[in-house]
């Protein structure tokens, strides 16, 4: 029976013969049972498993040693496990092994030293010749003994399962880590923040959430197969450090987190556990399964260097160092868990202990070339060169990069752990690669080692993003699990502790501040992104309310001529001035305003605020928001139907246009230009208005064609003063002549409009000339140029007919001027300019269509029927030169039908104000035409409105309604209110003022110079229609959805879904 089954018996001993190791893959799950004989003294029967066999370390050939066993019982094998510890053959003892071990191994490191000093003198010719087993086992006894010594430092990652050599026990781990603390201190410890400072409370606020994830995870199956090292004690230097008076260090957070308090983390690991988690076979029992129990007490220490550099590491002692620069870089909580989950990583996985693994063999290898070759110094020199560079290019470099990616995967599964979504582990990344490309744009210098992928320690921001997509989407189940992770509306920054007893005075407070938020509620935005926040009723509305008064304080100086200019500087520290900045800061309502009316984008700021404060008022007197919003509905419809009753009819003569225009420039330009640049514009839209349909047109054609805003060409000249602004009834182009001989001045000028090219243009296909002499090229380029100057000709010969001609003695010769939206190369300049023409080229095709309409012609697409019909005419072109930029004037022209504003000023804020002005000046007027109809202005119709829905319509209306048309009634006064206080005027006594002289039914405004009230119509202070209407219209809709709204929902820094995420 022993015989088939293949096991011996010898003094109570089971041996496993050599042919067991041979059964191969066709024993893979092969049981085989034994029975023995009941008169042999056995022990207790064991649990299944009882011994699981393996391969030993040091090859398959060496068998396998268990326990003694005794008794009957059943003996499983299982062949295709594989386990960890199975070098030990006897019950392993602690005591025994943690003295046996360092001194087996400082016996090894001494023989092996002695051997590599003493074999140089030795290693003779004549010796070797004499003694040659001697010299081969001299030889021998290095190298059979670094391979015991890397057999017994050969260690398996209990999570990653991968091999590596742990040439360091913990106590030596824990004396580097000290001394290395002690340096870290030295260098950087009158930098470290006091405890309260915003970035040490991050720091801890996250740590913290990892430290609970890691704990709790170290007491399920993972452990760490290494011995323990002795309890820390503070260094003297240290101590000699901390004076009384500051005492310990201010940023240290001694964090201590015991796993009973968050429970124990049996989530999925990214990375299956070791097989010795479950072994037998260990060296020694532990009390708990999990060791770090024993060795340490779960303290962390966290410092916070107050300094610019963007870094953080990470010690064996637990102590974990970040710098302020990498804390202002991120400032995410997510973004720095990353960052501290990978330093994290790298203590429990020892990473620190690996890189010295390598370095020990290396020197084994020099010190061995150096024993064979003392006698050649050049090949010694030569093999230590080599070694050198493999260990810093394979042990140092290679493998650096190796546990840098081990550290980022185990990193995210403690991500994952800890509540933080994993994803972001992706954006830190991108962030770290944008600092890179930064710097290299900066003009930093770059090493080579840095920019070469083999040679870097570690690896690159794109790299790693590659290596974390692949773990993607297990790290998102773990993060799914976590008990540690965020609810949507909770801010969990911390573990919850237990329990305890809160004192009445803190409870109180708790139960107040309860009472006035919502409730955490699961929300479907956690379904579409996890990062999101919500806020609900209450604290939306007063989220609206505090944005629209925010905004309405900034704006508030600016309405009114008396209001002030924002300033805006943008990132790049360009200076804008604006004295309209509400663009861009709201959102749709007042860019609507601004592209539909031209003006009153101000006004509407301002009554937003002031709906949602009056709204306010009532609320929080326990009014519901919708009953507000309907009487805001209702205020809305009669304070329409109220414009239309209060607009005006005009004539609409000039000197009212010129009125329109000059309160539109009041409230943007100083008075003096407002007053130069308003007739200007009056008689720019009055060029440009089409005229009005023929007397008994029906339909269609009975309706006015609108004013095109697009023929008047606004042109920037950064020349002289503003009061240089000028009207030209023509067009100015931005560009002149192209040769030097041209003529600058033209008078009585034929214009010939072309977009015909002048120049020799390659052909649509491929082709090619060849030539074999020199006449053959003289012919090709002739007839390149024929092509050309058939054209020219045709435009010379038409020049000729309309210039040449006989004139009478009171007549001024006539010009030519080309103007061609194509090019002009230089051969046909020369052409032109020997028959006096003024040629322009590339024009812009606005320009173009705009020239046609002043100066009259028909723009040609070919020079084959050119007629004297065809082209324009204008009394005088004349080019003016600015430097080293040209103007081109086209002026005295009949009936223009385009004009252009030639903006002048010292600066360029300058000019983008007048440009700015002249802008919702033209708006204005063009309004007023097609309006027909006018309201006053300086805030009457905001007054007159105002009473009336404070009046009968507050009367008319039913119910609570009443409410929210008071509250419309007294936002209206706003309008007025901000201009009095800009005007510098006491705000009560105008208004009362004004609604005193406005009850009499008069219509009243504020005089801005006086502060009383006045008649703006008699003054010519006029608004108009449109924009109180969309004012109106716009403020209430928006006020009505701000109020109806009770749920805020912001998205998060990042909504990145894992490949195949739904």
């Amino acid at each position: 029976m022993l015989r088939r089954a293949s096991l011996l018996f010898s003094r109570n001993r089971l041996l496993e013969p050599p042919a067991l190791s041979t059964f191969g893959p066709a024993a893979r799950g092969l049981h085989l049972t034994l029975r023995v004989n009941k008169n042999v003294s056995v022990l207790p029967e064991y649990p299944r498993p009882v011994v699981v066999f393996s391969a030993s370390r040091l090859g398959p050939w060496r068998p396998v040693l268990p326990r003694p066993i005794s008794r009957q019982h059943t003996l499983l094998i299982q062949v295709d496990r594989i386990a960890a510890r199975s070098f030990h053959t006897t019950t392993p003892r602690r005591d025994v092994f943690f003295v046996a071990f360092p001194a087996l191994k400082a016996q090894l490191l001494a023989v092996t030293r002695f051997t590599l000093v003493l074999l140089p003198f030795v290693w003779r010719y004549q010796i070797w010749r004499k003694y040659p087993r001697w010299s081969l086992a001299l030889l021998q006894i290095p190298l059979f003994a670094i391979c015991i010594i890397v057999a017994l430092a050969l260690d398996q990652s209990p999570r990653t399962q991968r091999w590596r050599l742990l040439m360091m026990s913990k106590g030596e781990e824990m004396e580097w880590a000290r001394s290395r603390f002690t340096e870290c201190l030295l260098e950087d410890g009158p930098y470290l923040l006091r405890e309260g400072d915003p970035r040490v409370e991050q720091v801890r606020r996250v740590a913290t959430r990892l430290f609970a994830a890691v704990e709790g995870e170290l007491d399920g199956d993972h452990v760490v197969s290494s011995p323990m090292w002795p309890p820390r004690n503070e260094e003297p230097q240290l101590q000699q450090l901390q004076t009384p008076a500051s005492g310990p260090w201010p940023s240290t957070q001694r964090i201590h987190v015991t796993p009973a308090s968050f429970g124990k983390m049996q989530a999925q690991m990214l990375y299956p556990p070791s097989a010795t988690a479950k072994s037998a076979l260990m060296p020694f029992r532990l009390e708990s399964s999990n060791p770090t129990k024993v060795i340490d007490d779960h303290t962390w220490k966290l410092y916070v260097v107050n300094l610019p550099k963007i870094n953080a590491f990470a010690l064996p002692t637990r102590e974990i160092f970040v710098y302020a620069g990498l804390i202002d870089l991120l400032d995410d909580d997510t973004l720095l868990s990353g960052v501290l989950a990978h330093e994290i990583a790298h203590v429990t996985q020892r990473h620190a202990v690996e890189n010295v693994g390598g370095t020990v063999f290396f020197d084994t290898l020099r010190g061995i070339a150096f024993a064979l070759t003392v006698s050649f110094p050049f090949v010694t020199d030569g093999i230590g060169t080599i070694l050198n560079m493999m260990n810093n290019y394979v042990a140092d470099r290679a493998y650096s990069r190796k546990l840098e990616s081990e550290a980022d995967a185990v990193g995210l599964e403690f991500m994952a752990k800890a509540g933080f979504d994993p994803r972001y582990a992706l954006d830190l990344w991108e962030v770290m690669a944008a600092v890179e490309e930064d710097a290299a744009a900066a003009g930093h210098a770059v090493s080579i080692s840095e920019s070469l992928p083999f040679l870097r320690t570690h690896p690159s921001s794109i790299q790693r993003q590659k290596d974390l997509e692949k773990i993607m989407p297990k790290a998102m189940e773990m993060y799914v699990k976590s008990p540690l992770r965020p609810r949507p509306g909770e801010k969990k920054t911390e573990p919850e502790v237990p329990k305890e007893e809160k004192p009445k005075e803190e409870a109180s407070a708790i139960s107040k501040e309860s009472s006035t938020c919502c409730a955490y509620k699961m929300s479907s935005i956690e379904l579409i992104n996890p990062k999101a926040e919500s806020v609900r009723r209450a604290a939306a509305l007063q989220v609206n309310t505090n944005g629209a008064m925010g905004l309405a304080n900034v704006v508030k100086g600016n309405l009114g001529p008396r209001g002030t200019i924002k300033m805006l500087v943008d990132g790049a520290g360009g200076i804008k001035m604006t004295k309209n900045p509400t663009a861009a800061m709201i959102a749709r309502t007042a860019v609507a305003q601004d592209d539909q009316v031209g003006d009153g984008t101000t006004s509407v700021v301002l009554l937003v605020g002031e709906l949602l404060k009056q709204a306010d008022r009532y609320i929080s007197e326990g009014v519901h928001p919708t009953v507000i919003a309907e009487g805001f509905d209702l205020a809305k419809k009669e304070a329409l139907a109220f414009l239309e009753t209060y607009k005006m009819e005009s004539k609409l003569d000039r000197a009212q246009l010129i009125s329109v225009a000059h309160t539109s420039l009041g409230t943007k330009l100083h008075p003096r230009l407002a007053t130069q640049l308003a007739p200007d514009i009056v008689d720019a839209v009055l060029c440009i208005r089409p005229p009005p349909p023929p007397e008994g047109a029906t339909g269609v054609a009975a309706i006015r064609e609108p004013i095109d805003l697009h023929m008047v060409e606004i042109m920037k000249m950064q020349h002289r003063t503003d009061s240089d602004t000028q009207l030209v009834r023509g067009l100015v182009l931005d560009h002149g002549g192209r040769h030097p001989d041209m003529p600058k001045r033209v008078e009585n000028a034929y214009i010939l409009t072309l977009n015909v090219s002048l120049e020799y243009e390659k052909t649509e296909v491929n082709s090619g000339f060849f030539y074999s002499s020199a006449e053959q090229r003289e012919k090709l380029v002739e007839s390149e140029r024929r092509f050309v100057d058939a054209k020219l000709k045709k435009i010379v010969e038409l020049k000729n007919l309309v210039c040449d001609q006989a004139v009478g003695a009171n007549e001024k010769p006539k010009g030519f001027v080309v103007i061609n939206q194509k090019g002009i190369d230089p051969l046909s300049l020369d052409v032109l300019v020997k028959n006096g023409i003024l040629g322009l080229r590339r024009a812009k095709r606005r320009n173009m269509e705009r020239l046609q309409l002043i100066a009259g012609g028909i723009a040609q697409n070919s020079v084959d029927d050119l007629t004297p019909e065809v082209l324009g005419y204008a009394g005088l072109v004349y080019e003016h030169t600015l430097g080293e930029e040209k103007y081109t004037f086209v002026e005295d022209v009949k009936e223009p039908k385009g004009v252009t504003l030639l903006i002048k000023g010292p600066n360029a804020h300058t000019i983008s104000q007048i440009q700015d002005a002249l802008r919702d000046g033209l708006r204005a007027v063009k309004n007023a035409l097609e309006d027909e109809h006018l309201v006053p202005g300086a805030g009457a119709f905001e007054v007159a409105c105002a009473a009336h829905l404070s009046g009968p319509v507050k009367k008319a209306a039913k119910g609570r309604a009443k409410l929210g048309v008071q509250a419309f009634a007294d936002a209206l006064l706003i309008i007025p209110k901000t201009l009095a206080a800009n005007g510098g005027f006491d705000v009560q006594d105008a208004i009362v003022a004004i609604q005193d002289e406005q009850s009499s039914g008069n219509i009243v405004g504020i005089n801005l110079k006086t502060g009383e009230p006045f008649d703006p119509t008699v003054d010519g202070v006029w608004d108009n229609y449109r924009v109180k209407r969309q004012m109106l219209h716009s403020c209430s809709v928006i006020a009505v959805n701000l109020l109806s709204t009770d749920e805020i929902l912001r998205a998060g820094r990042s909504s990145l879904k894992p490949e195949g995420g739904q």
